[in-house]
């Protein structure tokens, strides 16, 4: 969804936006997927998982946002943004990432 659109929906819509998202069937996937790509493992420290977050971030920020060409380099970066933090979660224990997200975007409301 575009910002644009972002701004003309309410948080009930774009909630039901999240319904879509599976994340809790995701986790397992997610945390194999960043595992395997970064050699870490279950003994891995929380703080390397969170390094790795980091890590996308600044990988992400280091890209020009004007560059329109740039587009679908940016889209891929936030979708291991969001990879890894589903896989951080997963370490973590979360029993259920949705609700946790649903439950903080309500705080916000």
């Amino acid at each position: 969804m575009s910002p644009s659109l972002l701004k003309n929906h309410s948080i009930a819509t774009l909630l039901k936006f999240v319904n879509m998202i599976t994340l809790n069937k995701l986790a397992q996937s997610c945390l194999f997927t960043i595992m395997k790509r970064f050699r870490l493992s279950k003994a891995s420290s929380i703080k390397a998982f969170g390094n790795y977050i980091s890590a996308c971030w600044r990988k992400m920020d280091m890209l020009d946002t004007t560059n329109e060409e740039l587009l679908p380099e940016r889209e891929k970066r936030a979708a291991d943004i969001i990879i890894s933090t589903v896989a951080y979660l997963e370490m973590l224990g979360c029993e259920d990432i949705e609700r946790l997200i649903k439950d903080r975007i309500k705080e916000f409301e």
